[in-house]
């Protein structure tokens, strides 16, 4: 290059690269300014014109689920409680209708049973007698088809001996239960080819088929009525799937299934979100990292978690981050080219899944 042509090059690359980097945060204020913009459309109170209606809770004993459901009960919804554990549930419905002044109803109930009521369930869940089946027919004959093949038809059960009519009551329905521990394994964390067909098949009745079958058992009572809500908490593990095959992929089912039941209901007055926590400061985030956990500002605190979600069923964005800590972590990897973030989001999962790997050989080795 001569050395007049010289000064000529670098000033247009300098017009270029000054171009280039106006550009560049134009885009990045955008994606803030929608971020923003959408997070304060989504704040508004969805839930209190269903007041003396009932919401339906999954996996509400601890942690996350049992803050949603506080924080709905604060809104002045009844609200049903289902996980395995009866003891922790009553617990929770004293307090909360101590607290708050609405009906609290439990039933315990194990999604990996298929239908078979968790260990120390309340007599009041009837079982699959042909007597539970006439009173399913009696209860309206224009609701018996969508419970006489599903697994969870004994939940529906439950809430009738309650004097709930699980078609005609339930306003909000939250699939809350899931996770990626399966009792007994040394890890949660595995490559694809040696996760087992076991813990394969457990971790996809807990997280995919729980939710499929709930919506299904509670969805055409919504549809009858035209008004409900249903909010599925999925995870952001699903833009992070390394090493998490079954559960990162039944989330990835339930985020699907929520922009299908959207896009199907959209004229109606059903609303559906799904909201993609990433970590939380709850017991089952301690139990799957073998270690105590704290909140902070890579994990919040369940109730910050739970009071973000419960102030996003407002009009917007379907699928949404469950909180400003969690939007902050995803953000700022998606403003990367589409060949960067693949490495970029697989170099988390691989450190953690060397982690659990070193850790689980170190306890064979004691």
């Amino acid at each position: 290059m001569s050395e007049t042509a010289r000064p000529v090059f670098h000033a247009r690359m300098s017009a270029f690269y000054e171009k280039l980097g106006y550009y560049a945060a134009l885009y990045i204020l955008y994606r803030i300014v929608a971020y923003v913009g959408g997070y304060l459309l989504r704040r508004r109170d969805a839930l209190s014109k269903f007041k003396g209606e009932w919401a339906v809770i999954s996996g509400a004993s601890y942690g996350l689920g049992r803050c949603i459901a506080e924080r709905i009960a604060a809104k002045g919804l009844n609200v049903v409680l289902i996980a395995r554990s009866k003891a922790s549930l009553d617990a929770i419905a004293e307090d909360i209708q101590r607290t708050y002044k609405v009906r609290a109803v439990v039933l315990a109930y194990d999604f990996i049973a298929d239908g078979v009521p968790a260990a120390g369930a309340d007599a009041k869940i009837t079982y699959l007698s042909k007597d539970g089946e006439d009173r399913r027919k009696a209860a309206g004959s224009e609701f018996f088809r969508f419970e006489k093949e599903n697994p969870l038809r004994v939940l529906a059960d439950g809430m009738r001996a309650y004097g709930i009519d699980p078609h005609r009551d339930v306003a909000v329905l939250v699939n809350n239960v899931g996770g990626g521990n399966v009792p007994g394994s040394s890890s949660m964390m595995h490559s694809f080819v040696d996760w087992s067909e076991h813990d394969t098949h457990y971790l996809k009745k807990l997280n995919g088929d729980s939710t499929y079958n709930s919506i299904k058992l509670f969805l055409p009572g919504m549809v009858k009525k035209n008004r409900g809500i249903v909010v599925n908490v999925a995870s952001l593990s699903t833009e992070y799937p390394a090493y998490l095959y079954p559960y990162s992929t039944e989330k990835s089912k339930v985020v699907a299934l929520t922009r299908m039941l959207e896009q199907e209901l959209y004229f109606t007055n059903i609303r559906v979100r799904c909201f993609l926590p990433a970590g939380i400061a709850t017991p089952g985030l301690q139990q799957a990292s073998g270690k105590e956990v704290h909140a902070g500002f890579f994990t919040p605190s369940a109730e910050s978690v739970a009071d973000s979600i419960v102030g996003q069923l407002g009009p917007g964005a379907v699928i949404v981050n469950s909180h400003a800590i969690h939007i902050f972590q995803h953000m700022w990897v998606q403003m990367l080219p589409e060949w960067v973030q693949s490495p970029v989001r697989g170099l988390p999962n691989l450190y953690l899944h060397k982690q659990t790997q070193d850790k689980h050989i170190d306890q064979k080795k004691e």
